[in-house]
């Protein structure tokens, strides 16, 4: 649920790629492995951020019939993935220290959450916009489940398109709006 429809988006980045499936709602920072740039969720703070992720990126077996819906709001690994650099944005990809309030400046935090800590030594992605609607609950950073599994004719072994055990769950305090100026 990371990213609710309550949002004003006024400019979005289309330009690169993110490989691994991801829940969307957190903050892309800038990546390169074997030559390609991509974008992904930083397991520290550090990191040049690109803006908000705006759709989940899953497997899909399109040989299968997909729920049309499920298409709309959702980016194939490898593929470009819309990337909200300036807007308004209702989120619960959060991590907050102390007390959250309205004019608070926003950071970027670890595995790609938005923080009020500057001692992360994150950088500046915009400020929070409203106080925090506290409603903990996990929310998925990597390993959205999978679109099927099946055996492999040649070898004859069981294979996962997604493999659930590969899920990593981030804590989540509740939701705040966030206006992202990058």
């Amino acid at each position: 649920m990371a990213l609710l429809p309550v949002r004003q988006t006024q400019q979005v980045n289309i330009d690169f790629i993110t490989p691994w499936t991801q829940e969307r709602g957190g903050i892309l920072c800038y990546a390169v492995a074997s030559g390609i740039e991509f974008a992904e969720y930083s397991y520290s703070a550090i990191g040049r951020p690109f803006g908000i992720q705006l759709n989940d990126v899953e497997h899909i077996n399109l040989n299968y019939q997909v729920d049309p819906r499920r298409l709309k709001d959702s980016d194939l690994p490898f593929g470009t993935v819309g990337i909200g650099i300036q807007g308004d944005f209702y989120t619960d990809w959060i991590h907050i220290v102390g007390n959250l309030h309205m004019g608070d400046t926003a950071y970027v935090g670890m595995s790609g959450t938005i923080t009020n800590d500057s001692s992360l030594g994150g950088a500046i992605i915009g400020k929070f916009i409203s106080p925090l609607k506290v409603d903990p609950h996990r929310i998925v950073m990597r390993g959205l489940g999978f679109s099927r599994q099946y055996m492999d004719t040649i070898t004859k072994q069981i294979l996962w398109e997604n493999n659930p055990a590969d899920r990593v769950w981030v804590y989540s305090p509740g939701f705040a709006k966030i206006r992202i100026t990058l």
